[in-house]
């Protein structure tokens, strides 16, 4: 969860977290079955081919992407104006993407994280220093 899209959203509603929270431990991992009161409460709604299906992640096609629709972005956003990451090598991000675009290498997740840290500092100096709450950096969560 700390690294990936989690689309719980409803389970995340106040009524429901309190809910949640008002249940023993006992009943919600009865016979060593997790989510159990969940299940029971999908088994009244959704049929029996969707309850079956198995556990998939969410992935984003990030690595296509940035050889495609996102090339000339990155290019322009990252690659044409490192300014905001004066302190990191741009030569090392060039050649990271360079072995991107070629194929030979997947970095599109730390091609990724590169524009987000570039945006993120980017929103950082254009915003009002009285703007900029410090706890707000260092959240961890």
């Amino acid at each position: 969860m700390a690294h990936a899209l989690e689309v719980r959203c409803p389970l995340l509603s106040p009524r429901v977290v309190e809910l949640a929270l008002s249940i023993p431990g006992r009943i919600k991992l009865a016979r060593g079955v997790s989510k159990g009161l969940l299940r029971q409460v999908a088994n009244r709604y959704l049929p029996p081919e969707v309850r079956a299906l198995p556990k998939r992640g969410f992935h984003i096609p990030i690595d296509r992407w940035f050889r495609h629709e996102l090339r000339r972005v990155f290019e322009e956003q990252v690659l044409d104006d490192t300014s905001d990451l004066a302190w990191l090598d741009s030569d090392a991000v060039q050649h990271l993407w360079s072995q991107h675009l070629s194929g030979a290498y997947e970095h599109g997740s730390t091609l990724w994280a590169v524009w987000c840290l570039k945006l993120w500092l980017e929103s950082l100096r254009t915003t009002s220093p009285t703007q900029i709450n410090p706890e707000e950096l260092t959240r961890v969560g």
